[in-house]
C-alpha cells in the first residue's frame, strides 16, 4: 500500500511541476493562445483527479491497514 501511495505522490509532483511551468507561460505578452489555456485546465483537473485519490488511498491505509508485530521467544 506504501509503495502505490509513493508512486501516486511522484505522479502528483509531476503533475504540480507542469502545471507551474505552464503557468509561467501567462507571463509573456503573447498568451491569447486558447489551446495553452485549455492544456492548463485539462492539467489542473487531472491533478486534481490524482489528488482526490491520494485521499482515498491514504484513509484506505489509515482505516484498513493494521500493524502487526511478531515476537519471536528464543528458548
Amino acid at each position: 500500500m506504501d509503495e502505490l501511495i509513493k508512486l501516486v505522490g511522484d505522479k502528483i509532483n509531476s503533475l504540480r511541476s507542469s502545471v507551474d511551468y505552464n503557468k509561467k507561460y501567462f507571463d509573456f505578452p503573447f498568451t491569447n493562445n486558447c489551446d495553452h489555456y485549455y492544456k492548463l485546465m485539462l492539467l489542473h483537473n487531472r491533478l486534481e483527479v490524482w489528488e482526490q485519490f491520494e485521499r482515498i488511498l491514504l484513509s484506505f491505509r489509515n482505516s484498513r491497514c493494521k500493524e502487526i508485530r511478531i515476537v519471536v521467544q528464543s528458548s
